[in-house]
């Protein structure tokens, strides 16, 4: 949880767009820590395999708390 606070404190820094907390997305409804639907961003804490190919499959770009950094989310946000 507290690498989601670092990299969302740090986006609201770079003036990111707005995220979407603690959300369930996918077919399958997986609950995500924090989603920018629109852009087909998420981030996730833990290892869950299923879920992320899931996300994935769906067009999702999954990244992870503790080893992504406010800059890869920057440019999957500007993709």
């Amino acid at each position: 949880a507290d690498a989601v606070k670092a990299l969302l404190s740090e986006l609201g820094r770079q003036g990111a767009v707005e995220p979407e907390i603690g959300i369930e997305l996918g077919k399958y409804y997986w609950p995500v820590e924090v989603a920018w639907p629109t852009q087909r961003v998420v981030i996730v804490d833990g290892d869950d395999e299923e879920r992320d190919m899931s996300l994935g499959s769906e067009g999702f770009e999954v990244f992870h708390a503790g080893s992504t950094s406010a800059e890869e989310i920057e440019a999957a946000l500007a993709r």
